[in-house]
């Protein structure tokens, strides 16, 4: 299914521009204003699948019947990330881009879940990021 999805997003816009015999004249912009849609339409489709496909049990292959039973923190750790920031003068304008070191915070969840039906449990592992950086610009 997702891949016939994926197959469809890049061939209706070549479809729909085959259909219109009426001018001859190669015009890219008007396929382009045809995928754009379409390649946001399936990743939007893509998101919801997935989203309601963690509340399926894969025992009895009901839909919507997974429940949370219980969520443990296993750990914290702390992770140093790069990120760039822009320095902008009182007017804003950009002055220079510093990479900088960022701390997050980062949580360790196992996370169980069972079916309502059939009593089936799924065991889950994931991670919650929290930032923990404020930088304040000083004005003087």
């Amino acid at each position: 299914m997702p891949f016939l999805c994926f197959f469809l997003s890049f061939i209706a816009p070549f479809a729909a521009y085959a259909q219109n015999d009426s001018s001859m004249e190669a015009d890219s912009g008007g396929l382009v204003s045809v995928a754009f849609p379409v390649i946001v339409i399936c990743y939007v489709v893509f998101n919801i699948i997935g989203f309601i496909w963690r509340y399926r049990c894969p025992k009895c292959k009901k839909w919507w019947v997974m429940r949370q039973e219980k969520k443990e923190l296993l750990n914290t750790d702390v992770v140093i990330e790069s990120r760039k920031e822009e320095i902008k003068d009182n007017n804003g304008n950009v002055l220079r881009v510093e990479e900088i070191k960022v701390p997050v915070l980062v949580h360790h969840y196992e996370i169980w879940r069972k079916c309502k039906r059939c009593g089936h449990l799924v065991r889950h592992l994931e991670d919650e990021r929290e930032e923990k950086y404020d930088r304040t610009t000083f004005k003087s």
